[in-house]
């Protein structure tokens, strides 16, 4: 029987392979700004470092609900967009 961290973990492989190949694509397209593409890099890495032990200490239940609600703020923000025009 597979654990849920062993799905999830395949989940995020599959995830990284999936943005890998729709980043070579796009980048054959667009100029890429290297400074821009390495702070928003550098950022993320260190917003993770950062809340990686905030994220152990609180509930699970907690993280789902919160992350349930930024998903659904997230895709509400791109529906009055597309809306929008």
């Amino acid at each position: 029987m597979c654990r849920t961290s062993h799905i999830a973990g395949t989940a995020l492989v599959i995830i990284v392979l999936n943005s890998f190949s729709g980043l070579v694509s796009w980048l054959g397209h667009v100029d890429l700004d290297p400074l821009l593409a390495g702070s928003f890099t550098a950022c993320a890495l260190l917003g993770a470092a950062a809340a990686a032990p905030v994220g152990c200490r609180l509930p699970a239940k907690a993280l789902r609900r919160a992350f349930s609600v930024f998903v659904l703020a997230v895709a509400g923000f791109v529906l009055v967009r597309v809306a929008a025009t």
